[in-house]
């Protein structure tokens, strides 16, 4: 029996059955280990190497290539210091999110027809390769978003968790393709589970790392392929994912990485005929353009997670 709080996948009672999946939990392990001046001293050496390489220009992804903006550039500041640049991001225009969503609709066929053992795999090396790094993941969130070492290192263990679980459920239930009792003797029926296509994912500034995986994860272990556009106050920690799940093999053109306003980028994938659904997060007033944009056209699914604190 699963447990799924706030949206984050829980390790089952031991009572339950056996199960590949266990959350990361990097700072009780570290004390339960009696280890804690250990997870400060690698935390701490994690900030100092990430304060030597400041002010660099990241590009957006796009198919696989780095791809520069006509408009230029914005600084990702530190909101605790704003004279601290982290790094110059690209000010992305409505035409890079349709190179994107073009892009992401020429991957779909090959990704979608992808065995789904072959994207799990993929997902936990993301989430193997994810674990190597997540010190040096939490010292660049504590110095992007503001969070404490503590709360850092809890929303990059999420988004490692949400990895794994999500490729455990695939794999459990074997790609969601079953067979289904039939009426007729010469009846045979099943159930599959069809990706929809393109996907626009828009992440959250609050948790830059855990929201951004989870919402994209959730879209293209499945077989649909992403054009994700993180929020412009924490653009980084969604650089570093799409990073990760490089290096983990995911293919060019299925995690498309975008930077730039929402009204521009974000209205794009919103907007475009071409995405065949829109995973979002943000506040009340925020989510109801989005709601309205998409029931105007009557098609594709929208999931809002809204914030805990918007009425209703």
């Amino acid at each position: 029996m699963e447990v799924i709080t706030d949206g984050c996948p829980c390790v089952r009672l031991e009572s339950e059955k056996a199960s590949l999946f266990e959350n990361e939990n990097t700072l009780p392990r570290f004390r339960s280990e009696g280890l804690e001046e250990e997870f400060h001293r690698e935390y701490e050496t994690a900030v100092r190497e990430f304060q030597g390489s400041l002010g660099k220009t990241y590009p957006m992804i796009i198919g696989g290539q780095e791809v520069l903006s006509s408009e230029g550039t914005f600084d990702d500041v530190s909101p605790s210091n704003t004279d601290i640049v982290l790094g110059r991001f690209q000010k992305g225009t409505r035409e890079n999110a349709k190179q994107a969503i073009s892009a992401a609709t020429k991957a779909f066929g090959s990704w979608s027809g992808t065995p789904y053992q072959e994207r799990v795999d993929i997902f936990r090396r993301a989430a193997d390769i994810a674990s190597g790094q997540k010190f040096r993941l939490a010292a660049e969130m504590t110095l992007e978003n503001g969070k404490t070492r503590y709360e850092a290192i809890a929303d990059v263990d999420e988004g490692i968790d949400f990895m794994r679980y999500y490729a455990e459920q695939l794999e459990q239930n074997k790609g969601f393709e079953m067979a289904m009792g039939h009426l007729l003797p010469n009846e045979r029926t099943k159930s599959i589970l069809k990706p929809y296509g393109v996907w626009g994912v828009i992440a959250p500034f609050n948790f830059p790392f855990a929201i951004a995986t989870g919402m994209s994860t959730g879209a293209s272990i499945v077989g649909n392929t992403v054009v994700l556009k993180p929020a412009s106050d924490t653009p980084l920690l969604s650089y570093e994912l799409y990073k990760i799940l490089e290096q983990a093999g995911i293919p060019a053109g299925v995690y498309n990485f975008v930077t730039g306003s929402g009204s521009t980028v974000g209205a794009e994938l919103i907007e475009s005929l071409h995405v065949s659904g829109v995973v979002f997060t943000g506040s009340y007033d925020v989510e109801r353009n989005p709601c309205r944009s998409l029931n105007r056209r009557s098609r594709g699914p929208l999931w809002q997670r809204w914030a805990a604190k918007t009425r209703l």
